[in-house]
């Protein structure tokens, strides 16, 4: 009984010594938590409550409620594997196990819906007189998504758990890492490499649709610039109407993309004649009209969903780069101490930023969610 109080003594001690050192990161992630679990808060009630169905809502609610769930599951239970970090064994393999999978069920399915974004607007922008994608079509996406990403965090359940560690004491703890069947085996650098590959793949492919779809703005910009310079040019056989003629526009036009219906109606004939619409890689020879309000919200919208799309990219690269370092270089990773122990656990929970970044780029990059959430924080909406 004496042996077994003085183990417990031992390892609380080694407890409250680590989580000193580790102060600064749970700081961090106390303060991640925090904005995330408020602003995700917000940000869903103002999109479920304020904004018309669409498949951008559809998305960002989705998103939105992955980062609360981290917040609310993922990071208390990482600040607890911080605090108690020699004893947390004693919980048992689940909570450890649990936790690897919840984290990487959430990490995989907000990439996954990333990517489903970049497509919808890809084909938003790119393709606008083509078939678009539904509100049903959205969530189908989101529902694989989330198919695929609980698929790939499957393998964590079976990775991680307790792992003993033997003390410079003696004394035995018992770590929340991967499980002692396979820390001399191949299997965490194997999946950890898997990780790596799917990140580049995704990656690559937000870049690739991204870039797509800025060289069609500054194509479509580029256009009108051009076609309003020369708005009183008489050439009707290649598509441009004098300043004489009456233009019109169709209120049936797609104003949610940059592809409009001109109608030109020919003086003395009483006739009109309808222009083709063109995409946003289309001729040079089109009549535009000058962006409506929606227009610009468009691409405002386009515009937050690629820096949202870029936080996720740039919060994850310090934490699969410290895992491969981890899983090659396992003993040098051991042997960190102070600041540097402290700045580990940091970048290796960069992931967690994207959570609390998230709300504040919506805000910043749509002004009505701005001012709801001004309007909830203020309590305007309860004056009397």
């Amino acid at each position: 009984m004496d042996n077994r109080s003085s183990v417990s003594e031992y390892l609380q001690s080694r407890d409250d010594e680590y989580a000193r050192e580790n102060l600064a990161a749970m700081i961090f992630l106390g303060l991640v938590m925090f904005f995330g679990f408020v602003g995700n808060c917000l940000v869903f009630f103002v999109y479920f409550t304020k904004m018309k169905p669409s498949t951008t809502r559809c998305f960002i609610l989705a998103l939105s409620t992955l980062d609360f769930a981290s917040c609310l599951i993922c990071i208390p239970v990482d600040i607890v594997d911080i605090r108690n970090k020699f004893t947390f064994g004693e919980f048992g393999s689940t909570p450890c196990k649990m936790s690897a999978m919840f984290v990487t069920f959430t990490s995989f399915a907000s990439g996954n819906i990333l990517v489903a974004v970049a497509a919808v607007r890809h084909k938003k922008v790119c393709y606008p007189t083509g078939p678009q994608t539904s509100i049903k079509d959205a969530y189908i996406a989101i529902f694989l998504s989330c198919v695929f990403a609980l698929t790939f965090s499957i393998p964590p359940t079976i990775l991680y758990g307790g792992q003993t560690k033997v003390l410079s004491e003696g004394f035995n703890a018992t770590l929340c890492t991967t499980s002692d069947v396979y820390v001399n085996t191949m299997l965490p650098l194997a999946y950890n490499v898997f990780q790596f590959v799917l990140f580049v793949a995704a990656m690559a492919t937000l870049s690739t649709l991204y870039v797509r779809i800025w060289k069609g703005v500054a194509r479509f910009a580029k256009v009108k610039k051009w076609s309003w310079k020369n708005k009183d040019v008489d050439n009707s056989d290649s598509g441009f109407v004098s300043k004489n003629n009456q233009v019109s526009v169709s209120k049936d036009s797609t104003l949610d993309s940059v592809s409009f219906e001109v109608h030109a109606y020919t003086t003395g004939k009483g006739k009109s004649s309808q222009l083709s619409s063109e995409s946003c890689l289309g001729r040079r020879d089109t009549i535009i009209r000058c962006p409506s309000k929606r227009q610009r919200t468009a691409r405002r919208t386009t515009l937050m969903l690629f820096i949202i799309s870029l936080a996720f990219v740039v919060s994850f690269l310090p934490h699969l780069t410290l895992m491969v370092v981890r899983a090659l270089h396992r003993d040098h990773i051991e042997n960190l101490a102070g600041s540097a122990l402290a700045a580990y656990n940091i970048f290796l929970r960069s992931y967690f930023i994207n959570c609390a970044a998230n709300p504040f780029i919506y805000s910043y990059c749509n002004v009505n969610v701005r001012k709801e959430i001004a309007a909830i924080v203020s309590f305007r909406h309860y004056r009397m």
